[in-house]
């Protein structure tokens, strides 16, 4: 993405109604449900936004790190918590540095949508990449109303939720978990399928 781009969600967490939206929160529970993970393993939340579904999974035992393209995206919370329990990086999904880790579990919510449709298939090729377990996508399929805030377009790529799966199944066995205006996929690594 570009740094008019970068500028644009720099912008956007500006806004303290905007900050108060973390819908990666609800998907806490559901991912912990359907791979218990254990404490120590490793989780990557790319496009953290917040950072408040990553300080609650790290909150639960596992090795966090956040990843999100705004510098200014984390709640005060959050920040209170960097350097002694959680790990922050500002990163640009469409061109992830090499030194990003793997982990066990991938998570990312309402992120994938915001990507141009030209680095979708590259950015989940680079989180398939960097997963060795499994974990969970939840992408909207609709525009979005947050743009407004700013006077600008936040979702650049709204396909049906089936075009989206079909994307993540070149990477990853897919299982489609719900959908209403947003799509909820469980991925697995091919090998890692019980």
């Amino acid at each position: 993405m570009s740094e008019a781009e970068r500028g644009k969600y720099e912008r956007l967490w500006a806004d303290r109604r905007y900050r108060h939206h973390s819908p990666g929160l609800h998907h806490v529970d559901r991912l912990c449900k359907l791979f218990q993970p254990t404490a120590g393993q490793t989780l990557t939340d790319y496009g953290c936004g917040p950072g408040l579904a990553a300080l609650e999974f790290q909150r639960r035992g596992l090795d966090v790190l956040a990843l999100d393209f705004a510098a200014n995206s984390l709640a005060p919370k959050v920040q209170r918590a960097l350097g002694h329990t959680l790990r922050f990086r500002r990163e640009d999904l469409a061109k992830l540095h090499d030194d990003v880790p793997s982990v066990d579990y991938c998570f990312c919510t309402d992120v994938m949508e915001h990507l141009l449709l030209e680095e979708v298939d590259g950015v989940i090729e680079a989180i398939a990449h960097r997963t060795g377990l499994g974990g969970l996508f939840a992408i909207a399929t609709r525009p979005d109303s947050c743009g407004r805030l700013i006077g600008d377009t936040l979702h650049l790529t709204v396909r049906p939720a089936s075009w989206w799966q079909e994307r993540l199944r070149q990477r990853f066995e897919v299982e489609m978990r719900a959908h209403r205006g947003s799509a909820v996929f469980v991925v697995r690594r091919r090998d890692c399928v019980p």
